[in-house]
């Protein structure tokens, strides 16, 4: 009936609560040419921001070394869908899936620049923190390498069948040549050459003749 008088009370209640949580007091919602916007006196820091201009920074950084930096505080920065209760409005949906591509594109270039140096401890971190953030989007194969990386094939193993059976019965959804290739990957760790075993019976053999530790032939032992 009055919306003056609603809107009034909608501005008292978001300061007092913002006091309540320890801001000091202000008027934080003022009207400037016809629009409402917050007020100046007080400086505020969004998080959707913060994250797009360290996307940028990486991207621009010509260093490996801060480039990788970079990333990964931008990997940490996201904290998900961008305002996921308006996901029905199309503005809202259009940033989220912005910041979505750009933390896509984030977590790739850190795994590479990663892969690269070998740190497969921050990979795997990078990985499931990908795989929290955005699920059912593949990051589990970025932890598989890492963790094939460092030699945790069991634990690989395991993760891989979480993930399908997760996929199939959330989603209904077969593996991916991504998560199919990174099994591949974990398949190729047990293909010992056979110049390998050449050198292990060769440094297990007995002399002809004489007497040795071994009570049973090479095939038996």
């Amino acid at each position: 009936e009055d919306r003056k008088h609603a809107f009034r009370s909608i501005l008292y209640n978001a300061r007092k609560r913002l006091e309540k949580e320890g801001c000091p007091r202000a008027d934080y919602i003022i009207q400037k040419d016809g629009m409402l916007c917050w007020t100046e006196e007080i400086p505020v820091e969004e998080d959707a921001d913060c994250f797009e201009a360290l996307c940028l920074a990486a991207r621009e950084e010509k260093s490996s070394e801060e480039r990788l930096s970079l990333l990964l505080e931008a990997c940490n920065a996201y904290t998900g869908e961008f305002l996921g209760m308006y996901a029905g409005l199309i503005w809202a949906a259009t940033e989220s899936r912005r910041d979505r591509t750009m933390f896509y594109r984030c977590v790739a270039a850190s795994a590479e620049l990663l892969r690269d140096r070998q740190d497969y401890i921050t990979m795997e971190k990078v990985g499931r923190r990908a795989s929290k953030m955005a699920p059912f989007a593949d990051w589990e194969s970025v932890t598989m390498e890492a963790l094939i990386g460092m030699g945790k094939y069991e634990e690989a193993r395991q993760l891989y069948a979480d993930t399908v059976q997760l996929y199939f019965e959330e989603r209904g959804l077969k593996p991916s040549q991504r998560l199919m290739d990174s099994l591949n990957q974990l398949g190729e760790q047990f293909e010992h050459p056979y110049e390998v075993i050449d050198s292990v019976k060769e440094k297990l053999a007995e002399p002809m003749g004489r007497s040795g530790p071994y009570v049973c032939s090479w095939p038996v032992f």
